[in-house]
Formats: structure tokens, C-alpha cells, sequence
């Protein structure tokens, strides 16, 4: 089986035209046969995402959290998980979820989810991983940070081959297409 590693928020607060494109985004991970790896939380576009997947009820749906989650995030964990790994700490949870991952997507979120996303990129711009990183750009979310992105190239704080490590995307079927042929 592979799997897909969603990074999003966890806040229940944001908007429900998130919460709703997550949930269609884990009906489609799990149409196009990947299981889930996410943060184990059954608030925000994370829990949506999971949501989604649970729907089809073949789907592993695997909650990766730091230790400390243990005891103080029981009440918030996702009821769905058909596992729930623990690790020592933060960076070795993104280890973890970057390993047993085929692929990353990342949908909006905050600070912790930003951390992910560039993380992930320079792992991959290392050479320490190659699969395809992508940013599900839901109502245009994620604009700032890509401007952001492209102004650091074109002040030359960035390089150009950052481009090459991440694919921002607002249509789900072609974010997957670029998934499913990533080479």
C-alpha cells in the first residue's frame, strides 16, 4: 500500500469551504488507493482530510504524533486512525511521516504546518528524498507564501532549482495526475 502524507491544520476554526475541500481531497486519496499519514487530529483541513478517507473503510489511516500528544491531545485525536504511532518528539515525528509517505501534500494551515512544507523541501533539495511535494493552494491560500518563495529566487536568497522541489496546485485531479506520474 502506498501513502499519502497530509500536512494541514488542526484548528476547527477555519471556514468550512476548507473543512468540505478536505474531505474531497481524502475521498480522492482514497479513490486513487493510497492510505492516509497525517497528524492524528480530528480538528481542521486535517481531520477533514482523514474524514474523507474513513469514508472508504479499506483505507489505513495512519495518526503520527509526538509522545507528549499521549496525555495532553487524547480528547482531540481522530476516533478513525487504524493506527496511531508515537514518536520522542516533533522532528522525528516529520521524520517518520516523510519515510513511510509516497507523497506530500500540503493543504493550508499555520506555523507547525509551514515548518513541515520547508522541512520537507529541504530534505528533497538535499537529495535526502525524491517524491513529490505538493501544495494544494485551496481559494488561493497559499498565494503569499509562493510569492514569498519567488521573490527570495529573484532576490537571490532562494535558488532557482527550489522550484523543482514542490508543484502548487489547485485542482485536485492534477495534482494527483503529477502524484501518480511523479518519476
Amino acid at each position: 500500500m502506498k501513502f499519502i502524507c497530509v500536512y494541514g491544520a488542526v484548528n476547527d476554526k477555519i471556514d468550512d469551504k476548507f473543512k468540505q475541500a478536505g474531505i474531497e481531497l481524502g475521498k480522492k486519496i482514497a479513490e486513487e488507493d493510497y492510505g492516509l499519514i497525517f497528524s492524528g487530529m480530528k480538528g481542521g483541513l486535517s481531520g477533514a482530510v482523514a474524514k474523507g478517507v474513513s469514508e472508504d473503510k479499506t483505507k489505513p489511516i495512519i495518526g503520527v504524533m509526538p509522545e507528549f500528544f499521549r496525555d495532553t491531545k487524547v480528547d482531540e485525536m481522530f476516533d478513525g486512525c487504524t493506527q496511531k504511532l508515537f514518536t520522542d518528539d516533533i522532528s522525528k515525528r516529520k521524520e517518520v511521516m516523510k519515510e513511510m509517505s509516497s507523497a506530500i501534500i500540503v493543504v493550508p494551515g499555520g506555523v507547525g504546518t509551514f515548518d513541515e512544507l520547508f522541512d520537507a523541501i529541504c530534505t528533497k533539495r538535499w537529495g535526502l528524498m525524491n517524491k513529490p511535494i505538493v501544495i494544494y493552494n485551496i481559494d488561493n491560500y497559499y498565494k503569499n507564501l509562493i510569492d514569498m518563495l519567488e521573490y527570495a529566487i529573484e532576490t537571490n536568497f532562494g535558488r532557482e532549482n527550489y522550484r523543482d522541489t514542490y508543484k502548487v496546485f489547485d485542482s485536485i485531479d492534477e495534482m494527483f495526475n503529477y502524484i501518480n506520474n511523479y518519476k
